[in-house]
């Protein structure tokens, strides 16, 4: 890259210029979205802003898009770059040209090997199998005789009767021989594995004519499992509820049940499937699931029981009676009789399938007629009356005996709903204490806490799902009378299916959640990355939204406490970057109390606390942290560089903003804080603080930008405020938008805003000044007015006196000695300016260092070397970005403002008073000529003759001009004297207003306001480091626990 940049070619194609047009070379328009810009050699670029892309076009020896990563002004350095004060920078991902050589090679290690080698060996057979038939299927579609042929053996089958069998045996013949034919064929020599592939073909097209013979050959003897579809797990033959099984716990009954729901979702796509290979696949996903066999079961917990043949057979008979599959025969007949190879039938993990699926048919068989079936058939029609009851949410307590379904209070459904959770879920609180009270035997403590359905939803957490808070506190009262404060904690921190625990569910029961705080994990984090307190915080439909939000946040700084922790905010962090303090709807103070907080750290989009507070309309937020000393309420959101004021539409929010801002600047009188396009016009807003103490507040008033201009050019005639950079203002105001990418005129905006708003903020120091700005038609008026009076008054008024020597002595003297001083001023702001810029760059350059070298530790293949660049930070800066360009900005303005002064006083002592010096010695050598050449000038009238007359006459025509010389020469030296001293008399009021300015805006507009800044960007670093720290701590705490 050093090498390009030394190249004219390569930097003159990254300059780009303004003056440019908005059409490509062959005339037509750009859209709005796209703009066009020519570089320093004439090339051509195109600026899409909606995407943030840069496209090369004309001129550029390949086309390339790149994209933008930052954007930034940077303020003149250089003592030769003249062309203006600041320069857009915009940081590209890649170079326009040129070709970018990498000059460090990354030692690579030996790559771990594939943690399951068998994956990616099946993975490459897939692969080439689907390669395979899709040259098979592309041979048969090039090649029509084919499939002429294919047809006609399809056909042949077609034919045979529809009740008379499957005939297995015609298509397995038509697969040999469609096979010995194509073997011996050229055109399938080459593809492997080709009597699989003859096979597939052939039952993919002849599958739907099987299977109508297949389920015709079983209609009569299908098994039939429509009155068993309420069968309870409790009813399984199994060692789960035997009576000698003595340590029972309901824990094993969930955790089959939640194997018996996968394997129901495996086993229900039986009926979709449409070849022998997806029917074995659905059986055996089937089985596996219930023997917990299958790799993406493994982190589930391990069978509570022995799972023997016996076991498997019952749990698949509960599978199949629940799922109500149809034509279990038929579909056992199918993978027992077309399977491509017979010995996957008869071995393996196929064949154990399958025998495990004919066993059941054969159990379904042995029961028909059976004194056992009827039972089994009256325990579902029970369970099913009993939950028709409990889900009626008319059943009233007296309409409901629940003694007699005594015998079924150990059902549970399809979901894992006992009877108690059937009761919290329909409201019946009543028959929920019931059950409790009386049939303790069936429902003792152990079973409430281990009760669970198949989300993992406790009941405890099924009653605040289903906002039964009556049953919530029955429950969380009973577990406080009832356990330990280790089961409590371990009961209240038991996460569901989607990661939540009771916490994350308590956003409307501050009752529960301050009994039970001190127990619940508040680091807990739900699969969305939410933790319990996040969850309460985002919750806005509570009505008590403030006292749930305090309770529980107070609960959560006991439970750090009593674990010997500082509450860390970090900890409660979404994965877009909100902290509590984005998500928080009112009472933020809580949080603001806290010192280990950032309140103006952004989300993944770029978005402040104070941003959302704005955008939302959060009032009571905004007034709060706005008074926080460690809010910064400019920080700009990136790519938009959109602020807090920006975002705030309701004006009680806007006002709130403003008055803490205008507070910040120089004196507090104005602030500049929007250019609005109002049709036809664009207008500024411009805050004005009126009144004082108790009588204090403040208007925004509109100016339109015509009138502002016609201002600035009044008060530049006017030599009101002269050592204001007003006419630079006006070049800048003429500039607004010239270059046109929206990023960079919404930077260019937002400096010039402070340009404007520390003009305002000397000129409303004057009282009348004030008054008029309050009103725009008034302050055109004054305008107009002062404007014809500068008009008519160009003439520099006349002294009466003519300035003596002395005097512009004196005014030389002092000149001088202020041109010290402004020059001493002014090369000291120039060195502080350039010292904070070369300071960014440096802190630029060793951020970027930093993160290119630790990007390297990725690109390492052993462990142990990315170790080397793990956590690589740097955290010693003692200034933010933000604070040096605030620093930069004022320093420029008050430079500026001394430039001003200091090229006045340099154009009275080089010009203006030398022009009167020398003007003052021609005076004194033409008076000295007049004095010699007309010492006694009298007139005699008195004739003397011809010759007499000539030479009287022509004396008189030399004094005549000598004198008209003098004349001249004393108008000139009366002018430039005139000019001096009005110069000066005015030069030396602007110097005295400029030292109380000077002092006063250097340590309220430069330094406090920037120091202040740079704090607060610092204390937001601290808590990031803290951050940092926390996270390695846990990883560290984490891989000890693992070790372990």
């Amino acid at each position: 890259m050093s090498d390009l940049c030394q190249n004219h070619d390569f930097v003159a194609s990254h300059i780009l210029l303004l003056q440019h047009d908005t059409h490509d070379h062959n005339g037509s328009a750009l859209s709005a979205s796209q703009i066009e810009f020519k570089t320093l050699n004439d090339k051509r670029i195109v600026v899409r802003s909606s995407t943030g892309e840069i496209l090369t076009t004309e001129g550029f020896p390949l086309r390339r898009r790149v994209c933008i990563q930052d954007v930034e002004l940077i303020t003149n350095f250089s003592d030769y770059l003249n062309g203006s004060e600041k320069f857009a920078l915009v940081h590209i991902d890649h170079p326009l040209i040129g070709t970018i050589i990498r000059k460090i090679d990354i030692p690579r290690g030996i790559t771990q090997k594939s943690s399951n080698g068998s994956d990616a060996r099946g993975t490459l057979v897939r692969d080439l199998i689907q390669k395979s038939w899709s040259s098979f299927e592309n041979i048969l579609r090039l090649h029509p005789d084919w499939s002429s042929i294919l047809n006609g053996y399809f056909n042949r089958y077609r034919s045979t009767p529809l009740t008379e069998g499957p005939y297995e045996e015609v298509f397995r013949m038509i697969v040999r021989k469609v096979h010995a034919k194509m073997v011996n064929d050229e055109l399938f020599q080459k593809i492997p594995h080709l009597y699989d592939l003859i096979f597939d073909y052939v039952e993919l097209n002849l599958f739907d004519d099987i299977w109508i013979r297949v389920v015709n050959l079983h209609r009569k003897d299908e098994i039939d499992t429509e009155r068993l579809q309420y069968l309870s797990i409790n009813e399984l033959e199994t060692e789960l509820y035997q009576r000698k099984y003595e340590k029972f716990q309901l824990q094993n009954v969930t955790i089959m049940e939640k194997k018996i729901n996968l394997a129901i979702n495996s086993f229900v796509r039986l009926p979709l499937t449409h070849n022998h290979a997806e029917k074995a696949d659905c059986l055996i996903n089937t089985l596996q699931s219930l023997s917990n066999t299958r790799e993406q079961d493994m982190d589930m917990k391990n069978i509570p029981i022995t799972m023997d043949a016996d076991t498997l057979m019952s749990f698949f008979v509960l599978v199949i009676c629940r799922t109500k599959i149809k034509n279990i025969k038929s579909h056992l007949f199918y993978l027992k009789r077309f399977s491509k190879d017979e010995n996957s039938i008869k071995f393996g993990i196929l064949g154990y399938a399958i025998s495990t699926l004919e066993a059941v048919v054969l159990y379904f068989d042995g029961l028909k007629g059976t004194e056992k079936l009827k039972k089994m058939q009256d325990n579902s029609y029970n369970a099913r009356k009993l939950n028709i009851l409990l889900s009626d949410k008319s059943t009233e307590q007296d309409t409901l005996d629940i003694s007699q379904f005594r015998n079924y209070l150990e059902l549970r459904t399809s979901q894992g709903e006992s009877v108690l959770s059937q009761c919290i879920i329909n409201d019946k609180n009543w028959l929920f204490c019931e059950l409790l009270k009386n049939y303790e035997e069936k429902f003792p403590l152990e079973d409430l806490l281990d009760d669970e359905m198949l989300d993992g939803s406790t009941l405890l957490i099924q009653a605040l799902k289903f906002d039964n808070s009556e049953a919530a506190r029955i429950i969380v009262e009973i577990l406080q009378h009832s356990c330990t404060e280790e089961e409590l904690r371990s009961y209240v921190n038991r996460a569901d299916k989607c990661g939540r625990t009771v916490a994350h569910y308590l956003t409307h029961e501050m009752d529960i959640l301050e009994s039970i705080g001190k127990y619940i994990n508040w680091r807990f984090r739900d699969s969305n990355g939410h933790t319990p307190l996040f969850t309460i915080f985002r919750c806005y439909d509570q009505q008590n939204y403030e006292s749930v939000v305090s309770a529980a946040f107070r609960s959560a700084v006991q439970w750090y406490q009593a674990n010997g922790e500082e509450f860390q905010f970090s900890d409660h962090e979404d994965n877009k970057g909100n902290t509590l303090l984005h998500i928080i709807k009112n009472n933020v103070a809580i949080l603001l109390n806290c010192d280990n907080i950032d309140v103006n750290c952004a989300n993944r989009k770029g978005l402040t606390p104070l941003m959302i507070y704005a955008r939302y309309n959060r009032l009571d937020n905004v007034k709060k942290i706005i008074c926080d000393q460690r809010i910064i309420l400019e920080k700009s959101q990136y790519p938009t560089f959109s602020n807090s004021f920006d975002y705030a539409r309701n004006p009680l929010v806007l006002k709130e903003l403003i008055s803490q801002e205008i507070k910040n600047t120089a004196f507090g009188l104005a602030f500049v804080h929007h250019l609005k396009y109002e049709a036809p016009s664009w207008y500024f807003h411009v805050t004005v603080k009126i009144g004082t103490g108790a009588d204090l507040k403040y208007k925004t008033v509109k100016l339109h930008i015509k009138t502002l201009q016609s201002l600035f050019q009044v008060l530049v005639k006017m030599r009101v405020a002269s050592f204001l950079p007003l006419e630079k203002t006006l070049k800048d105001l003429s500039n607004i938008y010239k270059s046109r990418i929206p990023s960079v005129v919404k930077l260019e905006i937002f400096h010039f805003f402070h340009m404007l708003t520390d003009c305002f903020d000397v000129l409303l120091k004057q009282d009348h000044f004030k008054k008029l700005v309050l009103r725009e038609s008034a302050l055109v008026s004054w305008i107009r007015s002062q404007d014809k009076k500068c008009d008519g008054l160009r003439k520099v008024q006349k002294r009466r006196n003519s300035v003596k020597p002395e005097e512009i002595g004196i005014i030389t003297s002092f000149l001088r000695f202020n041109l010290g001083e402004l020059s001493a001023v002014k090369l000291r702001l120039m060195i502080m300016k350039k010292l904070l810029l070369f300071l960014n760059f440096k802190n630029t350059d060793l951020t970027h260092s930093c993160k290119l070298f630790s990007s390297f530790g990725t690109e390492y293949d052993l462990a142990q070397n990315r170790l080397l660049f793990k956590d690589l930070e740097l955290g010693c800066w003692v200034f933010g970005r933000d604070a040096i360009v605030t620093f930069v900005r004022e320093i420029v303005f008050l430079e500026n403002c001394t430039k001003k002064l200091l090229d006045d006083v340099e154009q009275l002592l080089s010009v203006d008073i030398p022009e009167w010096w020398k003007c003052y010695g021609e005076f004194l050598e033409l008076h000295k000529i007049y004095r010699q050449k007309f010492p006694n000038l009298t007139r005699n009238n008195v004739g003397t003759g011809i010759i007499a007359s000539f030479f009287e006459g022509k004396r008189e025509k030399m004094e005549s001009r000598l004198s008209s010389d003098l004349v001249d020469c004393k108008k000139k030296l009366t002018k430039v004297g005139d000019r001096i001293t009005f110069t000066h008399e005015v030069l030396a009021e602007e110097l005295s207003k400029y030292m109380e300015f000077k002092s006063n805006f250097f340590i309220n507009g430069i330094l406090r306001r920037a120091v202040k800044e740079n704090i607060n960007i610092l204390k937001g670093r601290l808590v990031e480091m803290h951050k940092r720290a926390s996270y390695r701590r846990n990883n560290k705490d984490e891989d000890n626990s693992s070790d372990i």
